[in-house]
């Protein structure tokens, strides 16, 4: 053991590449440290955001798909940082793409609320479950609980457009309802909308309309998509939603 065992992660944070190049060829078993909280050497190169530091480390046989102590992976902390080209990396070493950490988390479900289309569709070209539920906490008029939505479900709500539109595009379910709250996809657009943030827009409504998402299906409360546009005052969302009829053959 070294007499600083922490040197070589500051090396790491601070972009050191000969540093560590240096120390690694000295001692490999350097790879295997790990930070009080469980990061790895690969967890600290991520988060300097350089892909060469990743790549270095990675040459030390270090595990791409190590978790912390809350079960995240490199690769859910570079995609929650929205660092397409970590990613790519991360995949073609192994990394699991469908990894989910302790609290429900997974790189696929953080690229959804904090990524880029580009970042998306690396990982869906990796290999990443675009139907793996998360876990968010949502807090509503009637409280606050906790709901296991989809990509494309937590897509809509946090009003992320093009997000929605590249998961629309890689064959994600519009029809899936959650399972707490019973709501489909355009539940969960009202509620994007209803927060006025974000770029999800009555387009939006269509596009899932077309893939077969029902306005009328009732959720646990016996509310329907249309019933929650009209509580929030989303005057347009309501006509078009209205104007689609009940007798229409829908995949609940």
């Amino acid at each position: 053991m070294p007499d600083d065992p922490i040197a070589i992660f500051r090396q790491v944070a601070d972009g050191d590449a000969a540093g560590v190049t240096a120390a690694l060829e000295a001692d490999p078993s350097l790879a295997s440290l790990r930070l009080d909280d469980g990061r790895t050497l690969l967890h600290t190169a991520v988060v300097s955001k350089s892909k060469d530091m990743v790549e270095i480390v990675l040459q030390y046989k270090v595990d791409a798909s190590a978790t912390d102590e809350q079960g995240q992976d490199g690769l859910m902390y570079a995609a929650g940082m929205d660092l397409t080209e970590i990613v790519q990396v991360l995949l073609r070493n192994r990394a699991n793409p469908k990894a989910v950490s302790k609290s429900g988390a997974s790189a696929i479900i953080a690229a959804s609320t904090n990524g880029s289309p580009e970042t998306l569709m690396a990982l869906i070209k990796g290999g990443a479950n675009i139907e793996q539920a998360g876990v968010v906490i949502l807090s509503t008029s009637a409280g606050a609980g906790h709901l296991a939505p989809t990509p494309l479900q937590i897509a809509l709500l946090e009003g992320r457009g093009q997000i929605v539109q590249t998961l629309l595009e890689a064959g994600a379910n519009a029809r899936k309802r959650e399972e707490a709250t019973g709501w489909n996809s355009l539940h969960f657009a009202i509620m994007g909308m209803s927060r006025r943030t974000g770029d999800i827009d009555p387009s939006t409504l269509q596009q899932l309309l077309e893939r077969g998402a029902s306005p009328h299906a009732k959720d646990e409360q016996g509310m329907t998509a249309v019933d929650l546009a009209r509580n929030s005052s989303l005057d347009e969302a309501v006509r078009l939603l209205e104007a689609v009829p009940k007798k229409r053959r829908w995949f609940w």
